[in-house]
């Protein structure tokens, strides 16, 4: 399976226009184009122009990532349990291995 996942950086000034859009549909939803555009100029990127928001918007929903219902948009909950399958099998592996490290170090 071929599947990707925006990482999200911590700092709203240093991410990327999409990661500021999913940042914020994580705490506010559903909201519409004009919101997001002004959400994230007030709370990340200062500078950043409705255009490229939209334009960020249009990528976020054909990456399957966000879902518009009318005029508003919010994230798509089948990539937020994907997402979460991930990060959940990503964790398993991480214990798993550290596990094994640590009893690697142990005996030798």
């Amino acid at each position: 399976m071929n599947q990707t996942i925006p990482l999200l950086k911590f700092s709203p000034s240093t991410a990327t226009t999409k990661e500021n859009i999913i940042l914020l549909l994580t705490h506010k939803w559903p909201l519409n184009a004009k919101e997001i555009f002004l959400e994230v100029q007030k709370h990340g990127l200062n500078n950043v122009t409705y255009q490229a928001v939209h334009k960020a918007i249009l990528q976020l929903e054909e990456e399957g990532i966000i879902e518009k219902q009318g005029k508003t948009i919010q994230l798509k909950k089948n990539w937020v349990e994907q997402s979460k399958k991930f990060f959940t099998d990503l964790t398993i592996v991480l214990i798993k291995t550290n596990k094994r490290l640590y009893l690697f170090i142990l005996f030798f």
